[in-house]
């Protein structure tokens, strides 16, 4: 749904282990599917986020693979919504399936702290010996939401979750 950065800080005293910070950003969301309707909506929530993996590597001085796994946590910075209807009242447009929820269309973002586990695989091919290219495939599951979510409340749970595809460049500052 949207694009992610970050800076990154690892730190590999070990042969096969380290610890890796990420400063970054990333934008979170959803699309509802209208399925045989001709609406859209998106939204796009957007946090400032901190990693916090143990990095385990292993391969040649010139190509590595590796795996992450860790916390993760965030801080909510904006949202934007993009729908072709005003979904604010979708019960006044015409032809829209009213059998559908739609509490969450309007809903503010209640919860501004995110955190959730990250994991992630990917290879790091050496350049040269102090830069290299980074691919990297990663998992979050959030486990708090963004919702009010007791009993009395509309969501029993509203958890990001999201599967990134990343490239990165890295190089080494001494």
């Amino acid at each position: 749904m949207g694009s992610t950065g970050a800076i990154t800080f690892r730190y590999s005293e070990e042969k096969l282990f380290g610890v890796i910070a990420e400063l970054g950003w990333a934008q979170r969301g959803w699309k509802e599917n209208y399925e045989e309707h001709p609406f859209s909506y998106s939204r796009s929530i957007t946090y400032v986020n901190l990693p916090i993996l143990t990095h385990i590597y292993f391969g040649s001085s010139r190509f590595k693979c590796f795996v992450n796994l860790g916390p993760e946590f965030g801080l909510y910075l904006s949202d934007k919504i993009t729908a072709d209807f005003d979904y604010t009242n979708p019960a006044a447009v015409p032809d829209y399936p009213h059998n559908r929820r739609t509490e969450q269309l309007a809903m503010p973002v209640s919860t501004k702290f995110d955190y959730g586990i990250c994991a992630s695989l990917g290879f790091e091919f050496y350049v040269q010996p102090r830069h290299s290219l980074v691919v990297e495939a990663r998992y979050y599951f959030g486990l708090g939401n963004i919702y009010p979510s007791s009993k009395a409340d509309t969501f029993g749970a509203s958890r990001n979750m999201t599967i990134s595809a990343t490239l990165g460049y890295n190089f080494r500052m001494k």
